[in-house]
């Protein structure tokens, strides 16, 4: 699978789940410390997910790094 494919589902599963934990792009970026308008572009697959930032996501929500894999099946 082309790298890009799977940087493009990343993001969306991001979005997904900050969605489901009912934040708002600048409250998730502040809890990341990062830039609300670089977790923009994350979302829109327009940035890498980082592996920092993964881990930073990981640790937040309480999730299993599993949860990102490249497997169409495994959900975040």
């Amino acid at each position: 699978m082309a790298r890009q494919t799977i940087t493009a589902r990343l993001g969306g599963r991001i979005r997904t789940l900050r969605r489901r934990e009912g934040y708002t792009q600048a409250q998730l970026a502040e809890k990341l410390q990062i830039s609300p308008s670089y977790l923009n572009l994350i979302e829109n697959n327009r940035r890498p997910l980082t592996a920092p930032l993964l881990i930073r996501l990981a640790q937040l929500f309480d999730l299993d790094l599993q949860s990102f894999s490249e497997d169409e099946s495994t959900q975040v």
